[in-house]
């Protein structure tokens, strides 16, 4: 099976065509690549209007879904997997190219382009920083911490509304296992709390940060309490690989939601909007 990759675009205004490409797929033999950039989406949101950027995320999350679905089969099937028939309706050369000459909405698809490569991870990162994006490391090295942007970002909307930076123990919530330090935590209806990780963290200090969060979801739902729980992180180089998987899979939980920093404005408006009050007397 010959190599393809294809360019996945925003398209900001469809009467000039005027697109920016977000995403990349890589697709051969029995392997199959995709990704997409937030900061660049982060810049693609300042110029549509929220259900457009919500119809977009999506879009590219439920590609992402599948692709990582396909990948989760050929390893349990192993080297005797032939993934074809999984990927025959969705990311075939042929399906690809239907998609590049007639989709034409918020996300479109450039023609597939064959390339002489092997389709693996590290030839799909170098496509990814030739056509997608590429970190300049002049912006690396001055690039503010995680909490110091949600500190400085959101801190000022939801401050009375929530506690901040609340160190919480057995004696707040009595279902508690061990304590947990959240950016905030708050209350309507249900329990709303949300944590900031840094995601290119040490592997070690980041499962334990992601832990201790999951355990505050497990101490509501042992008390039969639903909550709304947020974390935010950025998307990690894929050079931190168990930090990148670990991002990913983040991205699939149905019980939290994961939000770069550069978008905490949304968490504020739930906030404003439901009535948020403090969690803690």
């Amino acid at each position: 099976m010959k190599t393809y990759y294809t360019i996945l675009y925003a398209t900001l205004n469809p009467f000039i065509g005027e697109q920016i490409g977000v995403g990349l797929m890589l697709t051969g033999e029995d392997n199959i690549f995709f990704d997409y950039s937030q900061k660049k989406l982060s810049h693609v949101n300042e110029l549509l209007p929220k259900p457009a950027n919500q119809l977009l995320k999506d879009a590219l999350k439920n590609i992402r879904y599948t692709v990582d679905k396909t990948r989760e089969q050929k390893e349990l099937d192993g080297l005797n997997l032939d993934i074809n028939e999984l990927k025959e309706r969705v990311f075939t050369e042929q399906y690809i190219d239907y998609l590049s000459r007639y989709n034409k909405n918020l996300l479109s698809f450039s023609s597939p382009v064959q390339i002489d490569i092997q389709p693996n991870e590290e030839n799909f990162n170098v496509l990814f920083e030739k056509y997608i994006y590429k970190q300049p490391t002049s912006v690396k090295s001055i690039e503010k911490s995680i909490d110091t942007n949600v500190k400085e970002r959101l801190y000022p909307r939801i401050k009375g509304k929530v506690n901040l930076d609340a160190d919480l123990t057995i004696q707040d919530i009595d279902t508690l296992a061990i304590p947990v330090l959240v950016n905030f935590i708050g209350k309507n209806e249900q329990p709303v709390a949300g944590k900031a990780i840094d995601f290119q963290s040490g592997n070690y200090h980041l499962e334990a940060k992601f832990g201790h969060f999951v355990s505050l979801i497990k101490a509501f739902d042992d008390r039969k309490e639903k909550g709304k729980y947020y974390v935010i992180g950025d998307e990690p180089e894929k050079k931190y690989e168990k930090q990148h998987n670990l991002w990913k899979h983040i991205q699939k939980l149905h019980y939290m939601e994961l939000i770069p920093s550069n978008e905490t404005d949304q968490i504020a408006e739930y906030i404003e909007k439901h009535g948020v009050r403090p969690y803690l007397q």
